[in-house]
């Protein structure tokens, strides 16, 4: 979100949320790694998410994975969920 200062500590965030991944945090987490570019990291926890029964419908419309929506693997993964068009 271009709204966020460029100061904002996302390392201290992410690792908070790491750390309670287990708790059902994973679509938050994809959304901070795809926030700051780091698509392989986003993906991979998108798909955490999706393993661990996460609502991930959001994975259309959260502007935090803006990013990731110009990546090959986006389309596809909606395929893979049956969430696309």
């Amino acid at each position: 979100m271009e709204n966020l200062p460029n100061s904002f500590d996302f390392s201290k965030i992410a690792s908070a949320l790491l750390d309670e991944a287990r708790h059902g945090y994973e679509f938050a987490v994809a959304e901070i790694y795809a926030h700051r570019g780091d698509r392989d990291r986003a993906f991979g926890w998108l798909r955490r998410a999706r393993e661990a029964h996460t609502d991930v419908r959001a994975v259309r419309f959260s502007p935090l994975l803006e990013v990731l929506r110009s990546d090959p693997r986006y389309p596809a993964l909606l395929a893979e969920w049956k969430l696309a068009d």
